[in-house]
């Protein structure tokens, strides 16, 4: 692929930008939120390879963590809808047609910080007081 004048400008220009913030993190960790809709878009996801490896090549240490903002609030949607069908909630129920789909109780309980078991019990017994 040849270089143009016009590409070589363009290149030049962006390097010059990012030459002060190459110096200023190299060696440095990074953490950098990779949200949700990032993660559904095909194009910012090699977008964001790519800049992750970007950063690597430079000398900066990326640690990338999970936003999944979306995907978590459809996660959390469906449980509110199950809910008010259905006022237990439990580890099997989370294991069940579209929660397992979605990663079921393995995926909401890392949302969690492996705490869901405890929540789900605090839950039920909130519900069943509050029914009572």
């Amino acid at each position: 692929m040849a270089l143009t004048t016009e590409s070589a400008h363009n290149v030049a220009h962006i390097l010059s930008e990012a030459l002060p913030y190459i110096r200023r993190f190299s060696g440095k960790t990074v953490v950098i939120k990779y949200g949700g809709n990032a993660m559904v878009d095909e194009a910012l996801k090699s977008g964001f390879a790519r800049d992750i490896v970007l950063m690597k090549l430079v000398g900066i240490n990326p640690v990338v963590v999970h936003g999944g903002g979306p995907q978590i609030g459809r996660l959390l949607e469906r449980i509110g809808k199950q809910l008010k069908v259905e006022v237990v909630v439990d580890r099997e129920a989370l294991e069940r047609g579209q929660f397992q789909a979605e990663g079921g109780f393995t995926r909401l309980n890392k949302v969690f910080d492996g705490k869901l078991e405890q929540l789900l019990a605090d839950l039920q017994e909130s519900v069943w007081q509050d029914a009572g």
